[in-house]
């Protein structure tokens, strides 16, 4: 029996490589269509700007069609230059691997001051101190009481008492925006800047915190810049800009107030996808929760560009249930001649993001590109995490110089670190409690349950007491009792007793039958028969059905599993791998492309219903 299951085992791995086989193979085959039409329907380019542009962003044709739509090659469109475009532009020319020196002066002559957001200077102490704060050449005294909350006769014009007294205000006249402000404290001290939309509730905090020893000095300014047209600040335009300025490692730390407050009044930009570039963080779960259907995202009415602008933020990331579903949805509504659509913008932007699983070029960092990646050496090889670099700095990590396959994103030496039981805004459950109406989770100072998520520690009534009154965890009960908890079944000379806890109530305490166990009158019953293996065989039966069943679903798993291991895209790369010049030299992860001449293996065939039907015969003749 044990041996029948066994090869029912191996049959079963091998039955899920042969599917997984097949569906990297006939996801290759797809990806490549959908270059051939890409291809033929910009053999002459387009008369459109924006078809132009995705089409060097992805083909890395069609530049000088581009360049003949310039105003001066600075800006696009010649006589109507607009942000957005340009930023596209722009970072099609640098993909191409361009000189865009030119258009990237002209960007940042065209930023300006952001509105409509009010600003805030908090400053905390774990003792009651006394501080100063120092702006436009004048000094005002304050003080923090051990509630944390500051009190001041006057802090300047500047400066007033806000939120009940726990920060300052700054104001937003005269040169108010443009002060430094220094501050400095008796004892050890930390400030940081918070800011919200003028008309709105929310109040963000910077996650950058500067923090001095007593007598020290932390300096804190305003930062709250846009892009605009004209006069007026155009928020999907500083979206690309922005992007344009992280991919010349410049700061953008005083674009993002305004990108952050606005995101809410600019739901169709999709800026939960430019956050998640930008800034990392919980804007990835914002994304996702926005796609429909359980297959692309829809913000603007046009649902192909949208998942697009989707894929190219998660372009690092690969165990996402979205990201596999929408690429599920793009392989099933792709048409004969390889294209999603008649929009050539449309079709070249979702191919750029798509060949992110198997077409991106890498390397490590300072050297070129070589054979293709399907994911980062950040990881792979330096052990790193790809974030952006405002949550890299976030965490006191250093860039090390590797690649990501996001253009926007660095390696970092820092991982996102496991936060307090009070920061996730739960308690710590003592010996004895359980987290009820909420969720256990880890947290960094405690090795109990963190019960959050709005739940509260409550008695275990399944956790008994010691003489001294403190809590047993069950599984501690059983193990005082000279017992085991096991799953399924006691082991052979072992036999359960019910009156002794286990932590899942599914598990029995197993005590042997030498010290206590039997059937009362002394003598040692025979050991149970064990089901474990046939409800092993159960299980991998259902398996193999389920596998069947919903082997168009395993598709995009068997490209990630794949990817993993086989990382040689097609040959005949279009154009080569460009560094950004930044200090670190850290590399652009390109993509290869096939060239029009190039030949691809055919996919393997599926196998027919009646084979598939002889393969599950003599597999059930061979566990019998």
């Amino acid at each position: 029996m044990k041996r029948g299951v066994v090869l029912f085992g191996i049959f079963f791995v091998l039955f899920l490589i042969m599917l997984l086989n097949v569906s990297a193979e006939l996801t290759d085959k797809n990806i490549s269509k959908a270059y051939s039409c890409l291809q033929n329907k910009t053999a002459n380019c387009s008369t459109s700007l924006d078809d132009n542009i995705f089409t060097l962003l992805t083909l890395g044709t069609c530049k000088d069609k581009v360049m003949q739509k310039s105003e001066k090659d600075e800006c696009w469109p010649a006589g109507n230059c607009n942000v957005k475009q340009t930023s596209q532009a722009i970072l099609a020319l640098k993909e191409s691997g361009s000189d865009t020196a030119k258009p990237i002066k002209w960007l940042f002559s065209h930023n300006k001051t952001a509105s409509g957001i009010d600003w805030f200077l908090q400053t905390e102490s774990s003792e009651a101190t006394k501080c100063n704060v120092n702006y436009g050449d004048k000094t005002y005294p304050f003080s923090i009481d051990k509630n944390k909350k500051l009190t001041t006769s006057t802090a300047g014009s500047c400066l007033s008492l806000a939120e009940g007294g726990y920060w300052f205000k700054i104001s937003s006249t005269g040169n108010c925006p443009t002060y430094k402000y220094r501050i400095s404290c008796d004892e050890k001290f930390k400030t940081s800047t918070l800011f919200k939309k003028t008309t709105s509730p929310t109040v963000y905090v910077w996650r950058q915190v500067n923090e001095a020893s007593n007598n020290g000095t932390t300096t804190e300014e305003i930062k709250s810049l846009c892009f605009a047209d004209k006069t007026s600040c155009v928020y999907e335009g500083t979206l690309w800009a922005t992007l344009v300025l992280l991919s010349e490692d410049e700061d953008i730390s005083a674009y993002v107030p305004y990108l952050v407050t606005s995101s809410k009044d600019n739901p169709k930009a999709l800026p939960e996808a430019f956050l998640y570039m930008l800034l990392g963080g919980d804007y990835e779960q914002d994304l996702l929760i926005r796609q429909k259907s359980s297959q692309y995202w829809d913000a603007s009415g046009d649902k192909y560009y949208d998942t697009a602008v989707a894929l190219f933020s998660l372009m690092d990331e690969e165990d996402i249930t979205e990201k596999t579903n929408s690429l599920d949805w793009l392989e099933e509504i792709q048409m004969k001649d390889g294209c999603w659509q008649t929009s050539i913008k449309n079709n070249a932007f979702l191919l750029y993001t798509m060949s992110g699983s198997s077409l991106f070029g890498g390397g490590s960092g300072g050297g070129s590109g070589g054979n293709g990646s399907s994911t980062s050496n950040c990881e792979t090889i330096g052990q790193g995490n790809c974030m952006s670099r405002l949550e890299c700095s976030s965490l006191n990590g250093n860039e090390l110089s590797y690649s990501c396959l996001s253009t926007y994103n660095v390696c970092c030496d820092k991982g996102e670190p496991i936060q307090t039981c009070a920061d996730k805004g739960g308690e710590i459950c003592s010996a004895g409690e359980k987290c009820a109406g909420g969720l256990g989770v880890d947290a960094s100072d405690t090795f109990l349950v963190c019960c959050a998520e709005g739940g509260s520690c409550v008695k275990d009534v399944n956790v008994e007491n010691d003489e001294n009154g403190n809590g047993i965890e069950d599984d501690v009960e059983c193990e005082l009792n000279d017992g085991n908890c096991r799953a399924m079944d006691c082991q052979s000379g072992e036999s359960a007793d019910s009156s002794l806890f286990c932590s899942f109530a599914s598990d029995l305490c197993c005590v042997s039958e030498s010290s206590g166990g039997g059937n009362g009158n002394g003598d040692i019953p025979s050991p149970k028969p064990s089901y474990l293996w046939l409800w092993i065989l159960i299980i991998l039966i259902v398996l193999v059905i389920l596998a069947i069943i919903f082997r168009d679903k395993l598709r995009r798993f068997g490209i990630y599993v794949k990817s993993k291991f086989k990382r040689s895209p097609p040959s005949g790369p279009l154009h080569s791998t460009q560094h950004f010049p930044n200090p670190m030299q850290r590399m652009i992860p390109r993509r290869i492309l096939p060239s029009a001449a190039q030949t691809h293996h055919p996919a393997s065939p599926r196998k027919s219903s009646g084979e598939l039907d002889e393969v599950l015969k003599k597999l059930r003749d061979m566990s019998k």
